[in-house]
């Protein structure tokens, strides 16, 4: 059975070395695993279901989520949440990263402190 590491090292092997949100490359960046769909949605923790993004923009995916009207405000809160928990994880530099990540993908100025 592979380590989280392992398993991240081979999701980013398949995936070019590129996040599959922006393009961009994930070298020198913090990457984490992302789900698809997330396991609180019935999504599963197969390989399939995971994707390497960079921190700033794994934080981004799910603010993003939390403007989706299509969830109900639970599931919305849940996606703030996770954000809100984890803003004091990100240097200055990936701030500015996130914002500009939330900026391409709905039209919105976040700013994060």
């Amino acid at each position: 059975m592979a380590t989280k590491k392992q398993e991240r090292l081979e999701i980013i092997n398949e995936q070019k070395g590129l996040s599959p949100l922006t393009g961009k490359p994930l070298e020198n960046k913090r990457v984490e695993t992302h789900h698809i769909k997330e396991l609180w949605e019935g999504g599963s923790n197969f390989r399939s279901n995971k994707q390497a993004l960079p921190i700033s923009e794994h934080l981004a995916e799910h603010l993003l989520r939390s403007f989706d009207l299509g969830k109900n405000k639970d599931e919305r809160v849940r996606e703030l949440d996770i954000v809100l928990g984890r803003k004091h994880q990100l240097t200055r530099e990936e701030k500015s990263d996130f914002s500009k990540v939330v900026f391409s993908f709905s039209g919105r100025k976040i700013h994060i402190i």
